[in-house]
């Protein structure tokens, strides 16, 4: 079974990081970070039928994605946000 979460505003917050962390912080779910993030990436393309050019960091796909200060998951929320790439540029580096 598929499972996908989203971070579309208005209806929730566009910070998926809250999200993630809800989702480590069901202890016995068995829920990883890889599965967590993959909710919101692979999962998520695949419920909007575009999984062949969305959902992964691969060469000619669309993505965006940010690198993190965060060493533990329970940081993901808080930590700063070192690097962020949209539509292939850097938009936002520390």
């Amino acid at each position: 079974m598929r499972t996908a979460c989203s971070s579309d505003a208005p209806v929730t917050s566009p910070d998926w990081r809250p999200g993630v962390a809800a989702l480590l912080a069901r202890t016995g779910e068995g829920v990883t970070l890889e599965e967590a993030l993959h909710t919101y990436t692979t999962a998520g393309a695949w419920q909007d039928f575009a999984e062949t050019w969305k959902g992964t960091i691969t060469p000619g796909r669309a993505a965006d994605l940010f690198v993190s200060a965060a060493t533990a998951p329970e940081e993901l929320t808080d930590a700063p946000v070192e690097l962020t790439v949209f539509d292939g540029r850097v938009v936002h580096a520390e």
